[in-house]
């Protein structure tokens, strides 16, 4: 929030271990780069790291947030982004459950 920008990280489904570890952890409490294993990396447009072996990303500033109740909804205006051909990308869907759409 206080930054102004943000990072959108995608990562390959094969990952899907790796992001179930550090799902429901807090960032401000345990760092998720180490227990991921995933590597970090600056981002090139924006003061911000994002994943080094992300599938795709966006670096974004901050447009707006919006209150939702539990959680803040960031807005932003997208300024640099690259995504892989060809890789299955994973989303979260609820509960334990992931899907991609390849």
């Amino acid at each position: 929030s206080s930054s102004k920008v943000f990072a959108v990280n995608f990562v390959d489904f094969s990952t899907k271990n790796a992001v179930a570890r550090i799902r429901s952890h807090l960032s401000e409490i345990i760092d998720k780069f180490l227990l991921s294993g995933f590597s970090r990396v600056e981002c090139e447009r924006i003061d911000c790291c994002r994943i080094a072996e992300s599938a795709g990303f966006f670096e974004c500033e901050l447009v707006s947030q919006l209150d939702g109740g539990d959680c803040v909804v960031f807005v932003g205006k997208i300024v640099n982004f690259s995504f892989k051909e060809n890789v299955k990308r994973l989303f979260f869907t609820c509960g334990e459950n992931y899907t991609t759409l390849m």
